[in-house]
């Protein structure tokens, strides 16, 4: 049980919405984010990609030790500029 209790205060719950502008390819904009996701030891329950509203949706489990300001700065330098980028916890 205390290791039940570690891993639900260790993470918490968040979705990442991604919406690209201009004419940019998106996989590779989805490939980064997802490869990012996973580098920062997040685990991604749901991934995907609608190319006709040129936008990516992610559900992952987040290490509470990531502080969410940081992080979307990070994840914005990791896609550019052209993205836009909404984070949310619960």
């Amino acid at each position: 049980t205390w290791a039940l209790i570690f891993w639900l205060d260790s993470h918490v719950s968040a979705r990442f919405k991604i919406k690209v502008s201009g004419k940019h390819d998106i996989k590779p904009i989805y490939d980064n984010v997802q490869a990012y996701l996973l580098i920062s030891h997040c685990r991604v329950k749901s991934a995907k990609l609608y190319e006709s509203k040129r936008s990516m949706l992610f559900i992952a489990h987040v290490p509470t030790n990531l502080d969410p300001l940081s992080f979307e700065t990070e994840l914005r330098n990791k896609v550019g500029t052209e993205c836009d980028i909404e984070i949310r916890t619960y």
